[in-house]
């Protein structure tokens, strides 16, 4: 069987020497064109320069003839070596060309002109310098006298020159057509041998067309249906060995990519199934407490977002139910924290039974859970805390010891749109209530205004302090905006200082109760838009002491008094009311104050709008180690880096 190689060969041996003739040729031809163009060029240099050596003879003679006219014959005389010197270069750079082009009877042509050249320079040359002496009197006989002399030496001279450039003229015209006819003839050849070259080219595709590329095609086409997917075909066998045999290669190979194609597809189906479990157990992770697993901390936040956005849509309730694990610290303390987990475990199993489908139930710390109810009113959030306290009561716990411990829950109450239109009023009211239904001693109490009243129907300090902070909202609602975002700010501040449970919950009511004390601050200085007078600045100044009045009488913890009454003190000393300075101020206080700052700041006003973060940041930077604790304003700083981070990637 010939195969396909020797034909290919045979083909390619013909082309090898038909390219190799146009290859010799055309280096000939091209040598012989660098030549011709050489001999070109350095005859034109010849015709140039004599051309030029004449302009220059007639621009010398010229010279000289007005030296007999002009009275400053000096300056004419001047140009004279001048025009010698570049008529000598003229015909210096002739004499080259002729020596390359090896002229030599032209060279002696050359150097007959030159000879001749120098007598009537001499002659030139005697008459300026005779001319410089000479009166003008003298002038007329003396051009008259030089002028016959030189008339028959430049005569001969340039009758000599115009010969020689004539015949060089006259060798360039026959060269250039010379030039002309080799090209031609090379020209043809190349022609010639490049034609037989084509022809034997198109001999051999033909011949391989038949022979090879057919089959190839034949073979291309499996391949466009192998890469359509189509792995059940085959590409027939046959033509020249080289094809047959790639034939037979290309038919097992689609026989192992189908079997490779089984098996990627098997791995592909049983890794997409274990990414998508690890994806979901990640997702878990990232959104559920892994002692309890309810949801966490951060999720729950984002809930309640959720929920009151929706609730505000659709016109519904939303009810937020806080509870807390009463002497939770004393059953870690006696029992080990194991216990405390299991107790932990045990409550929201409890929680995920009750909300099933009716609500969300999260761990917001360590021993609190907070249970969002859509669509449910106060009422029914407190009927929900009864139902979860009577559970929780009758739960049995055992320690690890085995000893029968109660579990006991204190729960506050707060709903949308009662109690408030933002998740951080919400969280701050529900907060108070819990704090306030441990403190008595009762399993529930609604927020603040549902706290049971004294035995004589009076009101309590919560249900006065609800009453002044609704004063103080009909009044000015940008200082309840301001107060509410104040205790928001100050409790993640709080929560990210690593503080307690007690002061982060302390530190969110002392926000919503720091600015009470303003209540006895006249609207005309409360509301005025430019500086404030000295005097005015006194009374604003007594809002804090106000403020610590007016809660001090409540059953707050005395961090929440401290906190209300530090908030304007400064780091360095030089802030009011009692002009504390550096740790001496209750660390809750040094927190109001970074979270003060920062929401007076940010907010709009009536007669301005709030500043830019990045002016806000400079100002709280600037301040720090005179008005801030310096290590509150970096932690505070770091945490809106953090929280923006969180809202960009949620």
């Amino acid at each position: 069987m010939r195969t396909a190689r020797s034909r290919a060969l045979t083909a390619s041996a013909l082309l090898i020497v038909l390219l190799a003739g146009i290859a010799v040729l055309a280096i000939t031809r091209a040598q012989q064109d660098s030549r011709a163009r050489g001999e070109l060029e350095s005859r034109a240099t010849v015709v140039s320069s004599l051309n030029d050596a004449k302009a220059q003879f007639f621009f010398s003679a010229a010279l000289i003839s007005t030296m007999a006219y002009t009275p400053d014959r000096a300056s004419i005389a001047a140009l004279y070596p001048g025009s010698k010197q570049q008529r000598q270069s003229d015909i210096d750079t002739a004499r080259s060309s002729l020596v390359v082009l090896n002229d030599t009877d032209a060279v002696a042509q050359l150097d007959a002109v030159t000879a001749l050249l120098d007598q009537v320079d001499q002659r030139m040359e005697k008459f300026a310098q005779d001319a410089l002496n000479a009166n003008t009197a003298e002038l007329g006989s003396l051009a008259r006298q030089y002028q016959a002399e030189l008339s028959v030496l430049a005569g001969q001279f340039i009758s000599n020159l115009e010969d020689l450039s004539s015949s060089q003229r006259g060798e360039l015209t026959a060269e250039h057509a010379a030039a002309d006819r080799s090209a031609d003839r090379g020209l043809t050849a190349l022609i010639a041998f490049s034609g037989g070259a084509l022809a034997v080219g198109v001999i051999a595709l033909l011949l391989l067309s038949r022979s090879v590329l057919r089959p190839l095609s034949v073979l291309q086409e499996r391949v466009r249906a192998i890469a359509s997917g189509d792995l059940d075909t085959q590409a027939p066998v046959g033509g020249p060995y080289e094809v047959a045999a790639l034939a037979r290669d290309f038919n097992d190979m689609v026989s192992a990519r189908r079997q490779a194609e089984d098996t990627v597809r098997k791995a592909r189906d049983e890794l997409e199934m274990r990414v998508e479990q690890r994806t979901a157990e990640l997702d878990r992770l990232v959104r559920t407490d892994a002692l309890t697993g309810l949801v966490n901390h951060r999720e729950l936040l984002n809930a309640l977002t959720r929920e009151l956005a929706v609730a505000a849509r659709v016109d519904r309730p939303l009810a937020v139910v806080m509870a807390d694990i009463d002497s939770f610290k004393l059953l870690n303390d006696t029992s080990g924290h194991p216990s405390g987990d299991e107790a932990l475990r045990q409550v929201a199993g409890v929680l995920r039974r009750l909300t099933e489908g009716r609500g969300i139930a999260g761990r917001y710390g360590g021993d609190e859970f907070i249970v969002l109810l859509p669509g449910a009113d106060k009422q029914a959030g407190i009927e929900f805390a009864h139902r979860l306290a009577a559970a929780i009561g009758e739960m049995s716990f055992r320690t690890g010891w085995g000893t029968s411990v109660p579990i006991r829950l204190s729960a506050g109450v707060a709903s949308f749109p009662e109690d408030g239109p933002t998740k951080d009023r919400l969280l701050t009211l529900v907060d108070a209530a819990m704090y306030e239904a441990k403190r008595l001693g009762v399993s529930d109490a609604s927020a603040l205004r549902m706290v049971p009243t004294s035995n004589d129907g009076t009101q309590t300090a919560f249900g006065m302090l609800d009453a002044l902070i609704q004063s103080l909202q009909y009044r000015d609602d940008y200082t309840k905006t301001h107060s509410d975002h104040v205790a928001s700010l100050a409790a993640a501040l709080a929560q990210r200082c690593n503080l307690s449970d007690e002061a982060v919950r302390a530190v969110r009511i002392a926000g919503a109760l720091h600015d009470i004390g303003k209540l006895i601050v006249p609207d005309e200085i409360l509301k005025k838009p430019g500086a404030l007078t000295g005097d005015e600045q006194g009374i604003m100044k007594r809002h804090p002491l106000i403020s610590e009045m007016l809660i001090s009488e409540s059953p707050f913890h005395e961090d929440v008094v401290h906190a209300v009454g530090c908030h304007h003190e400064r780091y360095d000393g030089t802030g009011y009311p009692r002009g504390l300075a550096g740790e001496r101020i209750p660390i809750l206080g040094r927190i109001m104050a970074v979270a003060d700052a920062y929401s007076a700041m940010s907010l709009d006003r009536p007669y301005r709008k709030g500043l830019p973060p990045d002016r806000i940041l400079a100002e709280l930077r600037a301040g720090a180690g005179t008005q801030f604790d310096p290590h509150l304003v970096n932690e505070f700083i770091e945490m809106l880096g953090v929280e923006d981070e969180a809202e960009a990637a949620a």
